[in-house]
């Protein structure tokens, strides 16, 4: 799956995030996997998310990311 995190976990650990592409890679599951659409938001628990080793994806411009995060990380409220 690959999805686009709309908020950081919450008190509880739960993370929204909204579905870009789902697809099954190989059939190791012996449960039925049900397909998620594109566009569909859905929550997971981080510690799932974790579990799964996720990564991100790179920007075309990791300089313009760096800007934008930059607003984020030295944010210093108490």
């Amino acid at each position: 799956m690959t999805a686009e995190v709309l908020k950081e976990p919450d008190v509880k650990g739960w993370v929204r995030l909204l579905v870009r592409k789902w697809e099954v890679l190989c059939e190791l599951s012996t449960k039925k996997l049900v397909p998620i659409a594109s566009g569909t938001e859905i929550r997971r628990a981080r510690k799932t998310i974790m579990r799964e080793k996720p990564e991100r994806l790179l920007w075309g411009d990791e300089s313009a990311r760096a800007i934008v995060a930059s607003g984020f990380l030295n944010d210093r409220r108490p």
